[in-house]
């Protein structure tokens, strides 16, 4: 008995490697502009956006095709000429993925690589989001698509165009300045909020600037805030 089980172990091990192996796709279908196939047991099955492939897996690519494929470092391959290749055998996936456009694709392989994600419903609004967010933390260290938490005083700061004092006002149009952060290289919200005493919309611009357009900080109370990381978490 104990001699079938060290018979059967090494099968059980390869076994277990190739489903470890198999939990880690190389790519993900963005996109197929015709009948790009993988080949299973010798038959063609069209790729759609969201299929995983793996490095064992053989791919058939017609004429007059274009497949996109995203990779595991969120960057993409395109793939434009007629072949007809095992998936291992594809170009390198590039290595530098600091664009917008790879955050994008991050999201995206986030979306079809892992079951407990539903897949991306609507990419225009994802990027109009990191577009938003990507220009308004233009000097950030932050990743600019992650949520972080933070258990003590939130410290943020933003490095202004000149020297000058920070204006906040009630109204998003003229109005009279409620309040005056010091001049500085580097305006600092978390002091500007904590003067502010009460809870709702203001408004904030360099002085001097006049826009017609100022800056929006939102105060909002402990309740308040809790119902708006529940939405966002939902």
């Amino acid at each position: 008995m104990i001699s079938k089980i060290f018979r059967l172990l090494p099968i059980l091990l390869i076994s277990f490697s190739l489903h470890s192996f198999a939990d880690d796709p190389a790519y993900v279908v963005f996109y197929n502009s015709g009948k790009a196939a993988k080949i299973v047991l010798g038959k063609a099955i069209i790729l759609k956006k969201g299929d995983q492939l793996y490095k064992t897996d053989e791919i058939a690519i017609p004429e007059k095709t274009q497949l996109a494929l995203v990779c595991a470092n969120f960057t993409v391959v395109q793939l434009k000429t007629k072949m007809n290749k095992s998936v291992n055998d594809l170009p390198s996936c590039s290595k530098q993925n600091t664009s917008a456009s790879s955050a994008y694709f991050k999201y995206i392989w986030n979306s079809f690589a892992h079951k407990h994600v539903t897949p991306d419903k609507d990419p225009r609004a994802y990027m109009k989001t990191y577009g938003a967010v990507s220009r308004g933390n233009s000097f950030s260290k932050l990743y600019v698509d992650t949520i972080y938490y933070n258990s003590g005083p939130l410290r943020l700061y933003w490095k202004q165009g000149r020297v000058a004092e920070v204006e906040v006002y009630n109204t998003a149009q003229d109005g009279d300045v409620i309040l005056k952060g010091k001049a500085a290289n580097y305006g600092k919200i978390d002091s500007i909020a904590s003067k502010l005493k009460k809870t709702g919309t203001y408004y904030w611009d360099l002085k001097g600037e006049q826009s017609a357009n100022k800056k929006v900080l939102i105060m909002l109370n402990a309740v308040a805030y809790q119902k708006l990381r529940n939405k966002v978490l939902a």
